[in-house]
């Protein structure tokens, strides 16, 4: 007679995600049961005949499946031998949207009223893809903050403030599904406005990598991986003049004096190159200044890794 054998009994439900495939069952060779989920035997006939299915989801491999929604949802074992005897059991899958994850750098912690803050960013997902479309910026009036992104994920806010002391920029991200990320909250100490005008910017800063998957170069995203040299530019007007600063700081690198914000160079053009030594965690930085005034101050955190094979 055929039995089936549920790991219900055991666990009251089941939690994968709406990414992840859920392990279902298998036997070994010598029809031993070692299903994670359920097993199917028989006395006579070994491993028994039997279906699967969810109340709604309907009919599913006997493997492994991936499912598409979340929630709740049961799903029924029935299996029958050769003599034709029957028997089902059935275990609960609570199937969980993991929320999306949002990454972001600020140019700069402290500004000068009406000053601009640029803040980096992007959002990632574990179970769709996802891009600036599913970024929200807020911010308490009278302060403003506008997005200004560079590609579809390569995501950029400019954020404004007109009142002194400890301000906020509050970052959300949103999946297709409806999960929201944990907000990411930037802080700004905003002082007196400057006495002097500081540069206009023309073009925000851009960095350029080459992409580990299909090694093109792009625009690389807040927290996006890239190999090789990284290239930056940064366009500004000034009647006083415009020095540019390029500054490196990895977070994770073996050799400790990389880990300190280092200066590699500074121009008058904008225009800039790096090639990380080590593979790692870097924060870029990039200040515009006329020298008599606050800088216009951008960030973008990248994951150096080693040059794939080709």
């Amino acid at each position: 007679m055929a039995t089936t054998r549920s790991s219900a009994s055991r666990r009251r439900s089941l939690t994968p995600t709406t990414s992840q495939p859920l392990s279902l069952g298998f036997f070994l060779s010598d029809n031993t049961c070692v299903g994670t989920v359920y097993c199917v035997l028989d006395q006579e006939d070994g491993v028994a005949s039997y279906t699967l299915t969810s109340d709604k989801d309907g009919p599913l491999p006997s493997t492994s499946y991936t499912f598409a929604t979340e929630g709740l949802r049961r799903v029924t074992v029935a299996a029958h031998d050769s003599a034709g005897a029957t028997s089902t059991a059935s275990f609960t899958v609570d199937v969980v949207n993991t929320p999306p994850v949002v990454y972001g750098s600020a140019g700069t912690t402290t500004t000068p009223q009406t000053v601009p803050v640029y803040i980096s960013a992007s959002a990632s997902d574990p179970n769709s893809q996802v891009d600036c479309s599913a970024l929200t910026w807020s911010i308490q009036a009278p302060d403003t903050v506008e997005p200004q992104n560079l590609s579809a994920d390569a995501c950029q806010a400019k954020a404004i403030f007109n009142v002194k002391g400890t301000r906020h920029v509050t970052l959300l991200g949103r999946d297709p599904q409806g999960a929201a990320s944990p907000p990411r909250v930037f802080t700004v100490e905003v002082t007196d406005p400057p006495a002097n005008p500081p540069p206009t910017i023309v073009k925000t800063l851009s960095v350029m990598g080459a992409n580990p998957v299909g090694y093109a170069v792009r625009e690389i995203p807040e927290n996006g991986q890239a190999y090789g040299p990284i290239s930056f530019s940064l366009l500004a007007t000034d009647p006083d003049g415009v020095t540019y600063t390029f500054t490196a700081e990895c977070f994770d690198c073996q050799n400790p004096a990389l880990r300190t914000q280092q200066t590699f160079d500074q121009n008058t053009t904008g225009v800039s190159s790096f090639l990380p030594p080590q593979t790692g965690t870097w924060r870029f930085g990039a200040r515009a200044t006329d020298g008599l005034s606050a800088p216009i101050s951008f960030a973008r955190t990248v994951v150096s890794v080693p040059t794939p094979p080709r």
